[in-house]
């Protein structure tokens, strides 16, 4: 009869079918995303480390190859307290034959749609075309919806300073309820950031008193003693305390100037968007989202991706990687050291055997 054939144990190490171990392509694919720098010089720099001789479009495959586990981990992953923040960040592409000299090719807008979780780092991410009220409102209700078939429960989502955010959840809202994913007391409540409220201001100011936001010139101070002024709005300890600062603020309104009046209004209008962070402070500002956006270097993505597949495979790839610090072992690619190191053993210990 025949024999079983043998178990291989270097399959543990080197991948079936490919002459390359799984420590170099993870370790080339690392470096790429560390960095977000040229294939050519990830090339280099792996060529060198493993004396090899792996081309630039070995390179850019694995990337691409990786981004299938990456965007499955994402919308399989569970790990979210439930508060979120959100953000947009403008991409562009190209459409048409990509890569061929001489073809013609379109530009194509886009839109990265960031949720993030503002205590897991949880991530959610989207890419769309627009960004017009009904695309907003058809994408909050996607990412809501999936968490919900998750078994999770969203209960808040902070924003910067779009008006149109507070109508965008209630529309959600609404319709949640309606399909009855929830009840009307499990509405997700919206926070309205802090930050970009007191930038709002200032640049308002500035385009009140120069014409143009982008002045370097200082405020006169009578300015910035009336924005401080409004900004001690958020300084307050309490909600009973931020009605009091909102009612003098309104009782001093005609002796601030325009843009501020407006920024008075704004706070009375979005109270409860405002204050939401005295239940969760966490929800004070959008920095998770700012963070991200800042340390995944978006210019970069922009100019190495000029496909909106590429484009999507990429932000997947740096979505986990900004999630998990050992996401190669997340998704099932974590370099195979002790199956070689296992393998080094069994070696050593047969040729000592034979001797």
């Amino acid at each position: 009869y025949c024999k079983k054939t043998p178990g291989k144990p270097y399959e543990k190490v080197f991948e079936r079918f490919k002459h390359y171990s799984s420590n170099v392509k993870n370790d080339s694919v690392e470096k790429y995303l560390n960095h977000l720098s040229s294939f050519s010089a990830v090339k280099k720099d792996i060529n060198k480390e493993y004396a090899n001789n792996i081309s630039r479009k070995t390179i850019r495959g694995w990337v691409s190859e990786i981004a299938k586990e990456t965007k499955l981990f994402i919308f399989s992953n569970t790990d979210f307290s439930g508060h979120f923040v959100y953000d947009e960040e403008f991409m562009s592409v190209f459409e048409g034959n990509v890569g061929i000299k001489g073809a013609t090719l379109m530009k194509k807008r886009l839109y990265f749609h960031l949720f993030r979780d503002a205590i897991t780092n949880g991530a959610i991410v989207y890419l769309t075309d627009s960004l017009e009220k009904e695309n907003l409102e058809k994408i909050w209700y996607d990412f809501f919806a999936h968490i919900l078939k998750l078994g999770m429960n969203p209960k808040t989502i902070s924003t910067d300073g779009l008006s149109d955010y507070s109508d965008v959840i209630k529309i959600v809202n609404k319709r949640l309820i309606l399909e009855e994913h929830i009840k009307s007391e499990q509405e997700i409540r919206h926070s309205y950031c802090a930050f970009h409220y007191e930038k709002n201001t200032y640049e308002n100011a500035k385009e009140c008193i120069f014409s143009s936001k982008f002045k370097r010139e200082e405020l006169p101070e009578y300015v910035i003693n009336q924005i401080k002024e409004l900004h001690k709005f958020f300084d307050v300890k309490s909600i009973e305390e931020a009605r009091g600062h909102l009612s003098f603020l309104f009782q001093q309104k005609q002796t601030f100037i325009e843009p501020v009046q407006k920024q008075i209004e704004r706070l009375n209008k979005y109270f409860l968007e405002y204050t939401l962070h005295f239940q969760y402070p966490f929800l004070k500002t959008t920095n998770h989202a700012e963070q991200y956006f800042s340390n995944t270097k978006p210019e970069k993505i922009k100019k190495g991706y000029k496909t909106e597949k590429g484009l999507m495979r990429m932000i997947c790839n740096i979505a986990v990687k900004m999630m998990k610090k050992d996401w190669l072992k997340a998704i099932g690619r974590e370099n195979d050291y002790s199956a070689a190191m296992y393998l080094f053993t069994k070696l050593v210990k047969g040729m000592a055997a034979r001797t």
